[in-house]
């Protein structure tokens, strides 16, 4: 029987079939492009590759910035050019993200100031897009604040 975002299985005289562990209902839970969506974001590693309109460029021998969207705990992981950054996450519906209690190791390096960028974006950031393995974060849905390529570990 087909029901509000539900579909629910009958027996042969059209009665609920219920099992122990309750009726067997089949619930809609998100579109396909939601969910593939999320499994495109999460346990990515995200390089970092432009902060507002401009492009990250590293010095010789030095580590990238990047994120990481577990999903165990929705934890953000990553680097910012100088220290570990760690936090949580929240997505929502149409692709809405919220970064909250994100900090830092306190570590002093040159690109301190590259990285506080990152920081501060990271706070003001409440959408993405992914197309074509290059995940962008925006404030407002219309100014993108900063850009990053998936690169799949092996």
């Amino acid at each position: 029987r087909v029901g509000e975002n539900k579909l629910d299985m009958l027996d042969s005289d059209e009665k609920l079939l219920v099992s122990n562990s309750g009726s067997y209902e089949l619930k809609k839970i998100s579109t396909f492009a939601q969910v593939n969506q999320a499994q495109q974001l999460q346990e990515i590693y995200w390089k970092l590759i432009g902060i507002k309109g401009k492009a990250v460029v590293l010095g010789p021998s030095k580590r990238e910035p990047y994120l990481m969207l577990k999903i165990e705990n929705s934890r953000l992981q990553g680097f910012g050019g100088c220290n570990l950054l760690m936090g949580s996450y929240e997505l929502k519906e149409d692709n809405t993200i919220r970064f909250a209690q994100v900090a830092s190791t306190m570590m002093a390096c040159p690109t301190l100031a590259e990285e506080s960028a990152f920081l501060k974006v990271l706070s003001e950031v409440d959408y993405y897009t992914i197309k074509e393995g290059v995940l962008t974060l925006y404030k407002s849905r219309t100014i993108p604040l900063a850009t990053f390529e998936a690169v799949y570990l092996h």
